[in-house]
């Protein structure tokens, strides 16, 4: 899971050219750190666009809304980024599942019936505030379930997942990376030769404060170090809690797919769709 830090503002020129492609192109291939100023001249090249040309479908795959068969089966798709909150655009354009939407979709789940759920799962995860609210509406939501991994389940999302019932993968999908990280760029060589030193000041014995105004220094990272401990334990416990059976050297953030995967306990077995929703058909049945 990411610890997400603020950046700085890029201020971008906006050309309302009739052509949003290029904005696009922007925001997708920069997907896990999806720039708001690319989604917004991608909004505004595409409110120049005569209403004939937009097909929007031929240029993103949207999230799918939750859906329920007439068995009582409910999907949720969890895909992309894995956020607290984004500007709606960022789940339209496929790019970010938040986790309000997840656990709004798991209660309207239930109140339409829905006798289990299956989560469809790509995502290589995301930010740690909210994600354990929504791994607990998982695990808390009182009807079987499944997950069902393809392409990836990682970091964030394999919180989210390892709260079901059963895990279920492509042979091919990467899952696991239990673990929390924090990166940033370490600038000041560059600011040095452009002529400039950043400075922070702070109340009296508020030496945390500063962090991150500047590179930060030997307390600091002993400080942004023991929090990330702490949050990749709880981590690492969250998934204990539901897996007990996990081998411990998963602990260690790695990915994994196919038979490696099922021998650590990441999954339970490998299989499609369709063997994720028979999995769940059993288990429905057993109650």
């Amino acid at each position: 899971m990411s610890r997400s830090k603020s950046t700085p503002k890029n201020p971008t020129t906006m050309n309302l050219e009739p052509r949003a492609i290029s904005a696009l192109a922007q925001i997708r291939n920069s997907a896990w750190m999806a720039s708001p100023s690319h989604v917004r001249e991608y909004a505004s090249r595409l409110a120049a666009m005569p209403e004939s040309m937009v097909d929007f479908e031929d240029f993103y795959n949207p999230r799918q809304p939750m859906t329920m068969d007439n068995e009582g089966i409910a999907v949720i798709h969890v895909a992309g980024m894995l956020l607290d909150e984004a500007p709606p655009i960022y789940e339209k354009l496929g790019m970010a599942t938040t986790y309000p939407t997840l656990i709004a979709e798991l209660e309207q789940a239930i109140e339409v019936g829905a006798k289990g759920i299956c989560l469809v799962i790509n995502s290589g995860g995301g930010h740690v505030a909210g994600n354990i609210e929504a791994a607990k509406a998982v695990k808390s939501v009182g009807v079987p379930t499944v997950a069902f991994c393809k392409g990836m389940a990682c970091s964030a999302a394999y919180a989210i997942a390892s709260q079901a019932d059963a895990i279920l993968a492509t042979p091919s999908a990467t899952v696991g990376n239990i673990g929390t990280i924090l990166s940033w760029p370490d600038d000041d060589e560059f600011w040095r030769m452009m002529g400039i030193e950043w400075k922070a000041m702070t109340n009296e014995g508020a030496d945390l404060k500063s962090t991150f105004h500047t590179e930060p220094d030997a307390a600091q990272l002993a400080f942004l170090q023991e929090e990330l401990d702490q949050m990749g334990a709880d981590f690492q416990q969250l998934v204990a809690d539901s897996r007990p059976d996990i081998d411990p050297e998963t602990n260690r953030a790695g990915w994994y797919y196919g038979d490696k995967a099922e021998a650590l306990g990441i999954i339970d077995a490998q299989g499609t769709m369709q063997d994720a929703i028979d999995a769940l058909r059993s288990q429905i049945a057993a109650i």
